[in-house]
């Protein structure tokens, strides 16, 4: 019953390894469970974390995996308009 963070963002989805992805203002960031900003997008779409990597699209046509502390690990470019 206690609010640890504060209400403030469109969508906001369950933490994974200690991080979860929130939506405002159009773009996605990673939050901690204090809700200090972990990992500053801005990103277009986010997954959750899985084997400690998560899946972002950085803009309309690259996306990258990134590890907990937000360092591109992999990045590619998307040949699909989607």
């Amino acid at each position: 019953g206690k609010e640890v963070i504060r209400p403030g963002y469109t969508k906001a989805f369950g933490f994974s390894h200690g991080r979860a992805l929130v939506e405002a203002g159009g773009t996605y960031q990673y939050i901690d469970r204090a809700g200090t900003m972990a990992i500053r997008g801005p990103f277009l779409l986010g997954t959750d974390f899985r084997l400690g990597l998560a899946h972002v699209r950085l803009n309309e046509r690259d996306w990258a995996w990134i590890d907990r502390g937000g360092k591109l690990v992999f990045v590619y470019v998307s040949d699909s308009l989607g």
